[in-house]
């Protein structure tokens, strides 16, 4: 790569970054909530197969948007099954990684954008501090979601 390349790219992240400075901006994001990763923590032997659903969080260090993980609960012994209506490869591979996932975490991923620490830490602390006072935890996935947000 010559210099002009690096240049042509380095313009093209200032671009896009402002692009989503602007969106944020615009619709009012202080910090987003969202899942980390769409399955449990991956097994190192299948990082091949599924670690490539990493896409949750590059684009965040792409844009070098401070991001952290907080734990909210785990997996039970019978949430360790997945099916779809696709039975493709990634069906197969993801039925294959969470095989015997009982106990690992599930988290969400806290974003803030460019130099806004402080509310990225500020909001994984509340939600640290929620899911601490949860009467039952962890608990399951599927009794998460049921449950009215408080």
């Amino acid at each position: 790569m010559d210099v002009n390349e690096l240049h042509s790219l380095m313009k093209l992240h200032n671009q896009v970054a402002l692009k989503m400075k602007q969106k944020w901006e615009e619709a009012g994001i202080q910090a987003l909530i969202m899942p980390n990763h769409p399955i449990p923590a991956f097994k190192a032997a299948d990082s091949k197969s599924v670690g490539t659903l990493r896409d949750y969080q590059i684009m965040w260090s792409v844009l070098h948007y401070p991001a952290g993980t907080v734990p909210m609960t785990v997996m039970l012994d019978e949430e360790s099954t997945y099916d779809d209506e696709f039975n493709d490869l990634w069906t197969n591979a993801i039925r294959k990684d969470i095989a015997g996932t009982a106990g690992m975490p599930i988290g969400v991923q806290v974003v803030g954008q460019r130099w806004d620490d402080e509310i990225v830490l500020g909001v994984m602390k509340a939600i640290d501090e929620t899911v601490l006072s949860l009467p039952e935890n962890p608990r399951p996935i599927s009794q998460l979601a049921k449950e009215p947000a408080a």
